[in-house]
């Protein structure tokens, strides 16, 4: 394992690199490419060391980066926004020379990871999207939540004879 800093769009980003052939991040084999993974909220590219190394022992070059705000990467000066993430992921890939590759997320890495497939899919080889937060319920606070339960109440009590 090979961790480094690059500098994207003024951030600090950090990044571990896996496999024998790396860090040119060329295509590992033409079966098997390299492996780009994003992690979910909260957490940074070591919660993927054992699957990295795993999948790095199998012939295939992995790359995790800390995304923005995460792990060892510089936190932006303005919250980020799902395309702030996907722009990140375009600029981290152009950077390292990614062209096409497998791109695995996790969780909020899985959303970031299906908004970059929608936009780019001529750079991808194959997606894995592993408990992926794509679509989000909006949520009621307590207020909103009694006044619901109460109008369904409301209409079962006006339905009595």
């Amino acid at each position: 394992m090979k961790e480094q800093k690059i500098i994207i769009n003024d951030l600090a980003e950090n990044y571990k690199a896996y496999g024998k052939e790396l860090p040119s991040f060329a295509k590992v084999s033409e079966d098997k490419p390299v492996v780009l993974v994003l992690h979910g909220w909260g957490i940074g590219s070591g919660s993927w060391v054992g699957v990295a190394e795993g999948l790095a022992r199998d012939g295939f070059g992995v790359v995790c980066p800390d995304m923005s705000g995460f792990g060892k990467s510089q936190e932006p000066e303005k919250p980020w926004k799902v395309d702030d993430y996907v722009k990140f992921v375009e600029d981290f890939a152009a950077q390292l020379g990614l062209e096409k590759f497998y791109l695995l997320g996790h969780s909020f890495g899985g959303g970031v990871a299906a908004v970059y497939a929608a936009k780019h899919p001529d750079k991808m080889e194959k997606m894995v999207l592993c408990d992926s937060a794509i679509i989000r319920k909006e949520r009621l606070d307590w207020r909103q939540e009694y006044a619901k339960k109460m109008a369904g109440r409301g209409k079962f009590l006006l339905g009595l004879p």
